[in-house]
């Protein structure tokens, strides 16, 4: 067994994988497809009346033992600090802000997702499937932005977190000596630390306690002191190494009109939904790209389509270790 095989087996082995069964939830009706979608062939990222997007992110659905989980991310540098300790597990989706305007929404949602997860998972040349196969919610913040959170289901997501770890060791080996005018653009594939998968029974069971939630804001506390129950607003604690930015608890506990249905169960109707499904394929070797400090690191891309990270070279289908 190869310094490689004995890494991917020892980073599958770590705690960010579920060892045991979550209970059972409880399934409602799945939620047909949406029809039409905007923005797929849109020049440029469009204003909706006052508000404007600034932000886009992804947020990957999955099942274990025929249980719906989120994967989530854990950025390096995002830690707060709380009652004179520091939380350093914060998740979330993999999402940040514009990068292009002159392109889509999918299109940034993609950029975004390529690089939180260290290059291992590349849509960049198919970014019409986030709408195609996923679903879209537009969440308003502040008094004149709108973040697009793109919600797919990844079978057997759990099969990718153990590449991450190893992306990060080549990928960081460029950045101890980068090429010119590369530096700042090695450390946005660093920015991720921990893949995790966070199953969506806990998070509903944490979101109806009120004390499960830390809140920064004043107007924040303001709220949870006065709501009936929940939704709560703030960060929230699923556990004691898990904790999920606002963003994404303001999603998992909103109400949307058109469905009728909070977050958490619009993704739990999606993890069980055979139309909302992206199938991956073998993992590729990257043997060329334009951003060189790549070389050398793992991607899947969607059956069907090669990354655009290496699109002149071969795939590479069996890794160290492993036979058809």
């Amino acid at each position: 067994m190869d310094n490689l095989e004995q890494t991917i087996q020892s980073n599958s082995m770590e705690h960010n994988l579920p060892t045991q069964e979550p209970p059972e939830m409880t399934y409602g009706p799945t939620i047909p497809d949406v029809g039409e979608r905007r923005y797929t062939s849109a020049p440029t990222i469009p204003d909706v009346g006052e508000r404007r997007y600034t932000g886009v992110g992804t947020l990957i659905i999955t099942t274990m033992n025929g249980q719906p989980y989120l994967v989530l991310g854990r950025e390096a540098f995002k830690s707060i600090k709380h009652r004179g300790a520091y939380m350093v597990s914060i998740f979330e989706e993999f999402g940040g802000g514009i990068q292009r305007r002159r392109a889509t929404l999918a299109d940034n949602a993609c950029f975004e997702l390529r690089e939180e997860t260290s290059n291992l998972l590349d849509l960049t040349e198919c970014s019409e499937i986030l709408e195609n196969k996923g679903r879209h919610f537009d969440l308003p913040f502040r008094d004149d932005r709108i973040y697009r959170l793109y919600i797919i289901n990844i079978p057997d997501a759990h099969t990718i977190i153990p590449y991450l770890q190893v992306n990060r060791q080549i990928i960081t080996r460029a950045l101890n000596n980068p090429a010119k005018g590369t530096k700042s653009k090695i450390k946005t594939y660093l920015e991720m630390d921990t893949i995790k998968l966070v199953s969506l029974a806990a998070i509903q069971r944490a979101m109806i306690d009120i004390n499960n939630y830390v809140c920064f804001k004043a107007e924040d506390t303001i709220w949870n002191l006065n709501a009936a129950d929940a939704p709560y607003r703030g960060i929230l604690k699923v556990d004691s190494d898990t904790f999920l930015n606002e963003r994404l608890v303001q999603f998992l506990g909103g109400l949307f009109t058109d469905e009728q249905q909070r977050g958490w169960e619009i993704c739990r109707d999606i993890a069980i939904s055979s139309a909302n499904k992206l199938e991956l394929a073998k993992p590729v070797k990257i043997q060329d790209n334009y951003y060189k400090f790549l070389i050398g690191t793992f991607t899947f891309a969607p059956v069907g389509y090669l990354p655009s990270s290496n699109p002149d070279q071969e795939v590479v289908n069996e890794l160290p270790g492993e036979k058809e």
